[in-house]
């Protein structure tokens, strides 16, 4: 029975279930995230925002071949310059860094389209570029972006999942990427956030289930094409905020600067 309303919650959301929904959620989620890192609530409760991290990263990737849009840089120089604005009398220099995730976009956007061609003439080409991002991860987190070439990497993923029918399998397999995306994911945020055993398994179970919805995107994707414009207002709020992601990341980014600003001049 268990099994039977799996596969019809599954075949429900295959079919009903859209690219700006799964932004949408992610956005609320993840200021739900912050509210409770600001205020030093229980780690459990920053789970869902960890493992909901993907969406946005491979999400971006799948849909990199654009010209880089003016609205994302002005998004990444905008909080760059707020953090510097608000935080200019309090921080070192190097706590500039790591800057937001959308400098790592804006570096995804200037540069993956054109890197993959030589990515896909070999395994060598592959797995070397991928080497390469691996051993700049760390480097590249510190005084770079946040989750550094982590975000890169995910954004092929993105990449290879919307292009899959011109990707040699003697290269790569998608799925197979995407395993390694997925391991890769783990242990970079246990790094980072040093999960205890049992947050860990929530944390290893959460972000398997991100990466199984992400690699059938191309399902969401059809699926917002196909949906008319929603009428009732829930509708049309989600999808404002699924469609408006960047304009919430930054607005939230920004209030939450000032509010931290100020009760650092308490």
């Amino acid at each position: 029975m268990l099994r039977n309303m799996l596969a019809a919650a599954r075949d429900y959301f295959a079919k009903t279930l859209t690219i700006y929904d799964l932004f949408a959620m992610t956005i609320v989620v993840m200021v739900l995230g912050h509210t409770v890192a600001l205020f030093e609530l229980d780690a459990w409760l920053r789970m869902p925002d960890r493992i909901l991290v993907p969406v946005f990263m491979i999400g971006f990737g799948y849909n990199v071949g654009r010209p880089l849009d003016k609205k994302l840089l002005a998004s990444a120089v905008i909080i760059l310059l707020a953090r510097w604005l608000f935080f200019r009398e309090t921080l070192a220099p190097v706590a500039f860094f790591p800057m937001s995730i959308l400098a790592g976009f804006v570096l995804v956007r200037l540069t993956l389209e054109k890197m993959m061609p030589f990515m896909l003439k070999g395994k060598a080409h592959f797995w070397g570029m991928n080497a390469l991002l691996l051993a700049l991860l760390q480097y590249s987190h510190e005084w770079g972006w946040e989750y550094g070439t982590l975000c890169y990497i995910l954004a092929i993923a993105g990449w290879l999942c919307r292009n899959e029918h011109e990707v040699p399998e003697d290269v790569v397999r998608v799925k197979e990427y995407f395993f390694f995306g997925y391991v890769l994911f783990l242990i970079v945020n246990q790094g980072l956030f040093t999960f205890s055993p049992a947050q860990f398994c929530v944390y290893a179970a959460g972000s398997a289930g991100v990466f199984a919805v992400m690699y059938n995107l191309r399902t969401f994707v059809l699926n917002a094409v196909r949906r008319k414009r929603p009428k009732d207002r829930v509708a049309r709020f989600v999808r404002f905020l699924g469609h408006n992601s960047i304009e919430v990341y930054v607005a939230h980014t920004l209030f939450f600067y000032a509010f931290h600003a100020w009760n650092l001049m308490l």
